[in-house]
């Protein structure tokens, strides 16, 4: 009996039919330690006549677990922060790209000089460093969100709102900036505490390189990319990190102190000179150079010689400075005077960019 073979399909029919049994993709390529199944079947006539059918055995590997993530800032721009701010946040996010879940360590550091992130340089460092991540379901970092050293169970695609928060001495210069780096690690054992928050855990390891393909088996590949120098995280190291800065900006407060001889007992105003009995007037700028940031509750304390200086006036507060010693205008402000001649005068709010002033006079013993 002689075999014919038809070949089916356009040309007519040879026909090698896949019946993959595919796990569910998951977000981000098909998940770690899935079994992918394939199996081929023949079909075939002879002498005209349709045969059954054969079919191979399924050919069944699993698929490896391929570790990426990336960490990424969410600030366009340096934080600014005021001298003596506490809480002052700096906010990122962490990606799991990985096609499996992960947990992850966090981890915030200082970075020790050089470049800034966005602008200038690194030159100086905060204190009371904290990480917290994203828990209370409102945006930006409130108290209610969870300080934690870790992520728990990062699903394949999810991102993760990740805070670094810190306080500024009080005694930072104006302009000083301060660049953080928040790296996150892929990690297994982490345990949950709110949210993706957590404690504990250790780092991945990558399935040594030169190591055979276990067919069957879920190894580990670590495919992140490296993150900036300054960062020190490196290429496929199963850790990616990201940085952000804090720049201080606070009001830029200078003052000065005129007088001019308005009166005396002989001339009058006409042409008054500094003899005892003539009347002093003061006039004290206090200027705010700072073009953001506007100082408060700012008050001026004078001291007045009661053994030269006497019957000194409730002050003005405000009005104009014509540049060399002269001020006028402005309305009645608020004072106390203590043993020692020492008076304070009570400016408020010296607005970014302005000048506020205070005037008051005395008479010359």
């Amino acid at each position: 009996m002689k075999r014919s073979i038809q070949w089916l399909g356009t040309t007519g029919a040879f026909a090698l039919v896949f019946s993959p049994a595919l796990a569910a993709a998951a977000p981000v390529g098909t998940a770690a330690n899935s079994s992918i199944s394939n199996s081929v079947t023949v079909s075939y006539n002879v002498g005209g006549v349709a045969q059954t059918p054969i079919t191979s055995a399924a050919d069944v590997f699993t698929v490896d677990r391929k570790i990426d993530l990336v960490v990424t800032t969410q600030d366009s721009s340096a934080v600014v922060v005021t001298p003596g701010q506490t809480n002052a946040v700096t906010t990122f996010t962490v990606t799991n790209n990985s096609n499996a879940t992960i947990d992850f360590l966090l981890a915030a550091a200082q970075q020790a000089g050089g470049t800034a992130r966005f602008t200038g340089n690194d030159t100086t460092d905060l204190s009371n460093v904290r990480v917290y991540v994203e828990t209370n379901g409102s945006a930006g970092w409130q108290a209610a969100d969870t300080q934690a050293t870790s992520l728990a169970a990062v699903a394949s695609g999810d991102a993760v709102t990740v805070y670094i928060v810190s306080d500024v001495p009080v005694a930072t210069a104006q302009a000083a900036q301060a660049t953080m780096i928040l790296t996150a690690t892929a990690a297994s054992g982490v345990t949950a505490t709110t949210g993706y928050a957590g404690t504990g855990g250790s780092a991945i390891s990558q399935t040594p390189t030169g190591t055979a393909n276990g067919k069957t088996t879920m190894e580990t590949v670590f495919a992140d990319a490296q993150a900036e120098a300054q960062t020190g995280d490196g290429l496929k190291d199963g850790k990616h990190a990201a940085r952000s800065d804090y720049r201080v900006d606070t009001a830029q407060l200078s003052v000065a102190k005129y007088s001019r001889v308005i009166s005396d007992p002989f001339s009058g105003a006409a042409s008054p000179r500094a003899i005892p009995g003539a009347v002093v007037e003061y006039c004290i700028v206090v200027q705010n150079a700072s073009t953001t940031i506007s100082a408060t509750s700012v008050s001026v304390s004078d001291t007045v010689d009661a053994a030269t200086l006497t019957g000194v006036t409730a002050p003005t507060i405000g009005g104009s400075f014509n540049g060399t010693d002269t001020c006028t205008g402005g309305t009645g402000g608020s004072w106390t005077s203590t043993a020692g001649g020492i008076y304070q005068y009570s400016v408020g709010t010296v607005a970014a960019s302005s000048t506020s002033l205070v005037r008051f006079q005395a008479t010359i013993r």
